[in-house]
């Protein structure tokens, strides 16, 4: 089938492009593809104010040391539970685009763009990302829940990209496996071990069929119906 390119690739390359692929994640490719794949060109636009929102409230990424690097990703994991929305929509906003490599202040090419991304994610996973990530995710999902009324745009915003922080922790985690470094084999198995807690008690691909469901009602139709998919086939 004919698809546009994912939403990374376009956020890169700011132009339309098209793409043979197979169908959404019935197959597993390499990591970078998988990433690509996950973010629609429709989310282009969000993705490049990712980057301008943590370029106008934080130093460059590159310009940080390692310990100020943790520092800055603590501080933006903590922000995710300020009751104040803008605060923790900037937070997660910034979060994402280190997730996605800092693209916008390294080679566009792409070995320069994944070694960023293996970099940068490595240092979420450290700082614990990923555990608040998924709590993230879950708490929003509880919200909307609970809410009993349509999933908001805002909600909306926070599943795609809480959803887009672990797919990208996993997808790397998944790349790491794969490394002859000992060091890339025990960060991988350390991200297994983290993620697969939830799955294995079930509430987590529970939710996600529960997502699932809701994308199916008519006034939800801005939902991420894809990403699901690809998180719950993973």
């Amino acid at each position: 089938m004919m698809m546009r390119r994912g939403g990374l690739q376009a956020a890169l390359k700011k132009e339309e492009e098209t793409l043979d692929i197979n169908d959404d994640c019935k197959e597993f490719g390499s990591p970078l593809t998988e990433i690509n794949e996950f973010y629609s060109y429709a989310e282009n636009e969000e993705i490049l104010q990712g980057a301008q929102a943590f370029q106008d409230a934080y130093p460059a990424w590159s310009s940080l040391n390692v310990h100020e690097k943790k520092t800055l990703v603590s501080n933006l994991l903590g922000s995710l539970e300020d009751s104040e929305s803008g605060k923790r929509h900037t937070s997660l906003r910034s979060l994402h685009y280190i997730s996605l490599g800092s693209f916008s202040e390294c080679n566009k090419s792409e070995i320069n763009l994944f070694n960023s991304m293996i970099s940068n994610n490595v240092i979420l996973f450290q700082c614990g990302g990923l555990n608040v990530f998924i709590k993230h995710f879950l708490g929003v999902c509880a919200s909307s829940s609970r809410s009993k009324t349509t999933a908001s745009l805002q909600t909306s915003y926070e599943l795609r990209v809480s959803a887009g922080l672990i797919y990208q922790l996993v997808e790397i985690g998944r790349y790491l496996k794969g490394e002859e470094n000992a060091e890339s084999r025990r960060i991988a198995h350390e991200i297994q071990q983290e993620f697969i807690v939830p799955v294995a008690q079930r509430f987590f691909c529970k939710v996600l069929l529960d997502l699932l469901s809701d994308c199916a009602h008519g006034s939800n139709s801005h939902l991420p119906t894809k990403k699901y998919r690809c998180f719950y086939g993973k």
